[in-house]
């Protein structure tokens, strides 16, 4: 099989977004966060050893190389959110435009405790390795996968680049962990 993009390593940023989330709209019934892109401006890393982290709570933090390189690149789809305290890191929302289907079936992801108010499950398990439901290589630019995988309030996508993105990110000098994924 061919490599058809390239899952990106969120590197560990040993903090939530939010420390209290009690402000974040929750289901009555099962009590997990509505909106998973949730955006706290009062966020501050402190890192700067990578320029793609994730936080406990799923969120993906990037650095202004990675801001400023995407920006260079005019690559659609992307919303970098600012942070009061901290100018050097930008939290990334990837809009639904550049979301790519995962084969959950081939990858044998398992899906446990529905709620049948809002649509959620407890726990997303069997992101990785990787598949999606594509046979083309993905074209330049950034996606996400259309499942947000993990339990309770800590799920997120799965965060890919096309192969020429990531030839360009190298190249460029980003410190980014990459690991290939096949097509069907």
């Amino acid at each position: 099989m061919a490599i058809i993009t390239y899952y990106v390593h969120e590197q560990d940023s040993k903090l939530r977004m939010f420390r209290d989330d009690s402000s974040l709209k929750k289901c009555p019934k099962c009590g997990y966060r509505l909106d998973f892109f949730a955006h706290n401006p009062d966020f501050v890393l402190r890192k700067s050893q990578y320029d793609v982290y994730a936080t406990y709570d799923g969120q993906t933090i990037v650095s202004q190389a990675f801001k400023d390189f995407c920006t260079k690149e005019n690559y659609k789809g992307l919303e970098f959110l600012e942070f009061k305290n901290d100018e050097h890191h930008y939290h990334l929302i990837i809009s639904e435009d550049n979301i790519v289907p995962f084969d959950a079936p081939r990858r044998k992801t398992r899906f446990e405790g529905l709620c049948n108010v809002c649509g959620n499950y407890e726990s997303i398990i069997g992101a990785t390795p990787a598949y999606l439901k594509i046979k083309e290589p993905l074209l330049d630019g950034i996606y996400r996968s259309d499942i947000l995988f993990a339990s309770g309030n800590e799920k997120s996508p799965l965060f890919f680049v096309g192969i020429q993105t990531k030839e360009k990110m190298e190249e460029a000098g980003l410190r980014i962990r990459f690991s290939p994924v096949e097509g069907l």
